[in-house]
């Protein structure tokens, strides 16, 4: 006869390749300071320049092409976007 033994479930925590993305205060200032002093990479600005004339498609088009992956892409139209609302 098979006994099932009745227990609290164990509480996963979350796998070192999910924690790899995680932004801590650190690298959050950093990354600031040096978008701050450095400026923007050309192609961002291309990117900035189709999403004023509201060229959404093409932006994440050119921008998947150049980062490789469409999250990446997303992700970085995205960040863009609201730096051009900021403005």
């Amino acid at each position: 006869k098979n006994v099932k033994y009745t227990g609290d479930k164990k509480v996963k925590g979350l796998r070192g390749s999910r924690l790899k993305n995680i932004q801590t205060r650190h690298t959050k200032f950093t990354r600031d300071l040096v978008r701050e002093v450095v400026g923007h990479a050309p192609y961002e600005k291309r990117t900035m320049e189709l999403l004023k004339v509201s060229k959404d498609k093409r932006a994440l088009k050119f921008l998947k092409r150049r980062l490789g992956t469409h999250i990446r892409a997303k992700r970085k139209r995205e960040e863009l976007s609201n730096i051009l609302t900021q403005l």
